[in-house]
Parts: structure tokens; sequence; C-alpha cells
């Protein structure tokens, strides 16, 4: 005959019943043939419990101690507890960790004055702390080893001639002059120069003087011209310059030696007669300039001759030979290069002539003169 069976199961996940695995509860039947070679019916009553698994993901700063097992973890990773349900499966819980640390960090400073950090401003030396959290959000410390150099300043007060090299820099007038640089320490340094700037001074002279001069500045006498310097101090210790430009031009003197006739005018001055005559004046330089004049007169002469002559005369005084009487002058010079004028007061008395013709015999005796002639021709007895 036919027959029937039933099982009831409880399993976990699934089951594998006749070849066929199970993974949810449920009735389930299986046919088959029995030994008797009849229909063979078998019930399963299939309850499934399932196993469970959590996962569970964590972030946790230098440490984590789980609960489900107690043990503290230092370090990221995945980690795994196995138990069982109510139900007796397995039961799997999952830690995925993740393990970030705190961080701490420190950084030594030296700033001139004050410095500014993480919002604060420190203005003295010393040890400062900062705590925070990082970017995974741990504790961050920050330690700041604090060395706080202090700014110079200095000032200095300084009188000088013409200029002053200060730093590098030279100034030529007052004023107030800062120079900013840096401090062995590293920091600012500014010092500042109250200068008071006092000038030397030079005055050049210009003098035009005659023979000599006397410079007031030194008490020197100068007979020559050049340009001389003196060197003093001014009231304010500076260097006082004077300069003096000299010209000196000499006093003249001059002679003269002259002779000249009758009289001589010099400067001005008719002299007649012989002498030494001096006469003063200025030079074309305007200074003293003494004339000598060594004056010879020689005087101009005039003689007078009264001469009678017949028919001509000639002068020895000139050469010239005259026919009429009348007064006749030459003018020539003396042997002493005058005028010498010569007067001749001349009277001529005319020669006669007669002719008488004569015819005689054999000679004839002219009475005239006592002499007898024998032969034609004229004769002539003066």
């Amino acid at each position: 005959s036919a027959s029937t069976s039933s099982v009831n199961i409880t399993a976990c996940d699934s089951i594998s019943w006749n070849g066929t695995t199970y993974a949810s509860g449920g009735v389930y039947t299986y046919a088959t043939s029995n030994a008797a070679g009849c229909d063979s019916i078998a019930t399963l009553n299939l309850t499934i419990n399932n196993s469970t698994s959590t996962s569970t993901s964590i972030t946790a700063c230098d440490t984590y101690t789980w609960s489900a097992n107690g043990t503290t973890y230092t370090t990221s990773g995945t980690y795994t507890v196995t138990g069982t349900t109510p139900a007796g499966c397995t039961a799997t819980e999952i830690l995925v960790l993740t393990i970030n640390g705190s961080t701490t960090s420190s950084a030594t400073t030296t700033e001139c004055d004050s410095y500014l950090w993480n919002g604060t401003t420190y203005t003295n030396s010393g040890i400062y702390t900062y705590a925070t959290t990082n970017t995974a959000g741990c504790d961050s410390t920050a330690t700041l080893n604090l060395t706080i150099n202090s700014a110079t300043t200095s000032s200095v007060n300084i009188t000088a001639c013409d200029s002053s090299l200060w730093n590098g820099t030279t100034y030529t007038s007052s004023g107030v002059y800062t120079y900013a640089t840096t401090n062995a320490s590293g920091c600012d340094s500014t010092a500042t120069l109250n200068l008071t700037i006092n000038n030397s001074t030079s005055t050049s002279t210009s003098i035009t003087a005659c023979d000599t001069y006397t410079w007031s500045a030194n008490g020197t006498t100068y007979t020559s011209s050049g340009t001389y310097t003196v060197t003093g101090t001014t009231a304010e210790g500076c260097t006082a310059t004077e300069i003096l430009v000299l010209t000196i031009n000499g006093s003249t003197t001059s002679s003269v030696n002259i002779t000249a006739c009758d009289s001589y005018l010099w400067n001005g001055t008719t002299y007649t007669s012989g002498g030494v005559y001096t006469y003063a004046t200025t030079n074309a330089a305007g200074c003293d300039s003494i004339a000598t004049l060594n004056l010879t007169i020689n005087n101009s002469a005039t003689t007078s001759t009264s001469i009678t002559a017949c028919d001509t005369y000639t002068w020895l005084a000139n050469g010239t030979t005259y026919t009429t009487s009348g007064a006749y002058t030459n003018v020539t010079t003396t042997s002493a290069g005058c005028t010498l004028t010569e007067t001749l007061n001349l009277t001529i008395n005319n020669s006669t002539s007669t002719s008488t013709s004569i015819t005689a015999c054999d000679t004839y005796t002219w009475l005239v003169n006592g002499t007898t002639y024998t032969a034609s021709g004229t004769y002539t007895v003066t």
C-alpha cells in the first residue's frame, strides 16, 4: 500500500532535503515509491532561522575599545567577532575601524617686538600652547617656543662744516635724517641724525694798487701781482678762506733829453731856457708817473750885410747872383740846428760902355790906355 511520512525540522539558513536545498521555512513534500513499489509521500515541516551579520564603521582617535569583545584597538582595520543568535544560528559582528592619531607640533620662532599666533599676539618670549582638532577631528596640540627681540632706536646730534657723511650718505644741509637697518638681533634699528651744517666761507677781493699793497687780512705787504689766500675759521669753527686777487701796477719814471731852438712846449708849458724840468701825472694804470726833461735851449741867429757891387753880385750865403739892388734874405740853420737868418742889403751900380770907331794909317795910339795898335780890330779897356 501507499505510505506517508512527516518530519519537523528547524535549521539555520538552509537545509538539504532529498537532494533539494531549502533556504526558507515552509511545508515541503517529496513523492517517491516505497519498497513495495507503491507511492510514498514524505512531508517536511521546515523552519529556517537565519544567521545574522552586522557591520559597524567606527572612526576613533588614538584607540577604540569594542564593546562586542572588550578589545582595545590602536590601529585601523576590519575586525570580526562570532557568536550565536537566540535561535542558535551564527551571529557575526564586523567592526570597520579607522584610528586617527592625535597630533602635536612644535615651532621655534624668533620675532621682533611681537608675534601673532593662532589669533593671539605675543609680546614676550616664552613657551605657548594651542589646543584644537586636526583634520581628522582628533586633538591637535601646537607648542610655540617664542623668542621676542626688540627693535631699537638711537639719536645723535652732529654739527659739521659744509657736509657730513653718515651711514654712507653725504648730507650738505641741516635737518633731521633717519637711517633704517637691522640690529644684531635682526630687528629694525632706526637711527636719527639731528644735523646742523655750518658753511665754510670764501670771499674774494680784487685789488689794483700801485707799487705795493698791504693786505689787512694778514698784514703782509705784496709787491707783485698774484692771487693770495689766507685761511682762518668762522665763528662756528669752519674754514674761512679769504682770497686776494692782486694787480700791482708800477709807478713810472721817464727822462728825455731835448735840445730846442728858442723855446720848447712840454706838457702844456713853454720853456725858453735850458734846465731840468719835471712833470708829475698818472700813467695808464693810474699810478704816479714822473717825467724829467733835460732841456737845452739854443737861440736862433740873424746877420745883416751891406754890399755895393757893380752890375752883379753873387752872394756866397746862397750862391745866388743878383743884378739889382735890394734887401735879400737867406734862411739856414746854425751849427746848433737853429734858424740862421742872413740879410743882404745890396747896392748894384751899373758899369758904362762907350764905343769909338777910329780909322788910322799904320798905327794908332789909344789915349784911353796909351796903347799903340798897328792892326785893325776891336779893342776894349775897362
